[in-house]
C-alpha cells in the first residue's frame, strides 16, 4: 500500500524534473490528473473486493445461524472499503492539488515569458 504511493510521489518527482527541462508543464499537469484518477479507481476497486469477501464470510456465517457474527463480518467490510475509498480519494485530490498548481505555474511563465521577449525586442537586448 505504501509503496505505491512512494512510486506515484517518485513518479511525480521525475515528471516535474523531465518537464521542467522540457518547459511542458501542462503535459506533467495531465499526467498526475489521470495517475491521481488511476490510483483512486485502484484503491476502491481493492476495497470493493474486500467488501465482496467479507459479505461472503458473513452470508457463510449466517447460513450456519451465526447472525452476530454475519453482522460483524458485514460491517467490518463495510468499514475496510470506506476506509479504502476514502484513502484513494485523499491521495487523489493531493495530486489533482499538485497538478493544479504546475498548470498554474505554467500559465504564469508563460505569461511572463511573453513579457519578457516583448521587452528584448523592443529594446534590442
Amino acid at each position: 500500500m505504501k509503496t505505491r504511493i512512494l512510486i506515484a510521489l517518485t513518479l511525480i518527482l521525475a515528471l516535474s524534473a523531465t518537464a521542467a527541462f522540457a518547459g511542458d508543464r501542462g503535459r506533467l499537469a495531465r499526467q498526475l490528473d489521470r495517475e491521481g484518477d488511476r490510483i483512486a479507481q485502484e484503491y476502491d476497486a481493492r476495497g470493493d473486493r474486500i467488501n465482496e469477501h467479507y459479505d461472503l464470510m458473513a452470508l457463510n456465517a449466517a447460513l450456519h445461524g451465526d447472525f452476530g457474527t454475519a453482522l460483524m463480518l458485514d460491517a467490518k467490510g463495510d468499514r475496510i472499503n470506506a476506509r479504502l475509498d476514502a484513502k484513494g480519494a485523499r491521495i487523489n485530490r493531493a495530486l489533482d492539488r499538485k497538478s493544479a498548481a504546475i498548470a498554474r505555474h505554467a500559465r504564469y511563465e508563460n505569461k511572463h515569458r511573453k513579457v519578457a521577449y516583448r521587452h528584448h525586442y523592443r529594446h534590442g537586448r
